[in-house]
C-alpha cells in the first residue's frame, strides 16, 4: 500500500511538475488537457488486460527462473512502478491544464474560473467514488468498473476537445 501511494503521490507530483514546466510552450491549454484525459481513459480501457497478462508472464515464467529474492522484489517494484506511473503523471497534469487553460479562457474573472472548476472537480471525484464503490464494483467488478472510468474519460477528453478545438484565443464571456 505504500509503495503504490508513493508512486501514485510520486506520479501525480512528476505530472502537476511537467504541466507547469512547459504550458508555457503550449497554446491551448484545454486542447492538451483533453488529450492528457483521453490517454488516461485509453489507458483505462487496457489496464485490466494488460495487468492480468504482465502478471501471469511475471509469477508463472520469470520469477521462477530467479534466484534471488532482491531480484524478485526489485522486479515486482519495477512492475508496479510501470503499471501505475504513467497514469499518475498524467492525472497530476490535469488539473494544472485545466485551471491554466481556464485562466488563458476567462483572464477578466480568474478566481470565478477556477473555483467554479474546483467545486466542480470535487463534486465529481466525491461522486465518482460513491458510485464506483458502492455500486459498480457490485454490479461490474473492479474490470468494469476501471472500463468504465476509462469510458468516461474519453467522453470527456472528447467534450472538452470539441469545445477547445476552435479556441486558442481568449473568449471575451466573464462567469
Amino acid at each position: 500500500q505504500s509503495l503504490v501511494l508513493t508512486i501514485f503521490m510520486g506520479g501525480m507530483a512528476i505530472g502537476a511538475w511537467f504541466a507547469s514546466k512547459f504550458s508555457s510552450r503550449w497554446k491551448n491549454l484545454l486542447l492538451v488537457y483533453a488529450y492528457t484525459e483521453g490517454l488516461i481513459g485509453l489507458l483505462g480501457l487496457i489496464f485490466h488486460s494488460s495487468f492480468v497478462n504482465i502478471i501471469d508472464l511475471t509469477f508463472n515464467n520469470i520469477i521462477p527462473s530467479l534466484n534471488s529474492v532482491v531480484t524478485i522484489e526489485v522486479l515486482k517494484w519495477s512492475i508496479a512502478v510501470i503499471l501505475i506511473l504513467p497514469q499518475s503523471i498524467l492525472l497530476g497534469m490535469t488539473f494544472p491544464l485545466m485551471t491554466t487553460g481556464l485562466i488563458r479562457w476567462f483572464p477578466n474573472r480568474p478566481g470565478s474560473a477556477i473555483s467554479l472548476l474546483y467545486f466542480v472537480n470535487s463534486i465529481g471525484a466525491a461522486v465518482g467514488v460513491l458510485i464506483s464503490g458502492f455500486w459498480l464494483i457490485d454490479k461490474f467488478g473492479l474490470p468494469g468498473t476501471i472500463l468504465t472510468a476509462g469510458i468516461i474519460n474519453i467522453l470527456l477528453a472528447t467534450t472538452v476537445w470539441l469545445l477547445a478545438k476552435n479556441h486558442s484565443k481568449p473568449i471575451a464571456i466573464s462567469i
